[in-house]
């Protein structure tokens, strides 16, 4: 098992919280983790750590695309590829989305686990799912 591209962003944006007579802008940052089994991506996890304003989790994904943190083509709306681990033709094997946001998850759809984490199937896809700050959002290349 190995890992790729961790990683954090800072972004220029302008969100200004007043407290105490202070402003303070809040900025993006997120971190992408990878893991790999026989030289092929099987898990992304991706956590949010602070925001700046919304964000879905395709705007995101689109971000570490651009700082080299994820590779990834869709096609229909659907993730097709992570990494260079594709789904296959007839969909034997294909990646799934979870998320530690109980909100947006469906238990009885599905679970996966990380450390003391359960996460469920995401309801919505990434051009939909509305990303919060310390969630996490994982792809995990799932056979059927």
């Amino acid at each position: 098992v190995g890992c790729a591209g961790c990683g954090n962003k800072a972004d220029d944006g302008n969100s200004a919280n007043k407290g105490n007579g202070e402003n303070f802008i809040q900025k993006l940052a997120y971190q992408v983790f990878a893991t790999q089994e026989d030289g092929k991506t099987v898990r992304v996890e991706i956590t949010i750590l602070s925001l700046d304003r919304e964000y879905k989790l395709s705007e995101i994904m689109q971000r570490a695309h651009e700082e080299h943190k994820l590779t990834y083509e869709s096609s229909a709306g659907m993730v097709t590829s992570i990494n260079g681990t594709a789904n296959t033709a007839d969909f034997s094997y294909c990646w799934m989305l979870y998320t530690t946001d109980a909100e947006m998850a469906n238990s009885s759809w599905g679970t996966i686990t990380i450390g003391d984490q359960t996460l469920g199937s995401a309801i919505v896809g990434a051009e939909a799912l509305e990303v919060l700050e310390n969630e996490m959002y994982v792809w995990e290349y799932t056979a059927f």
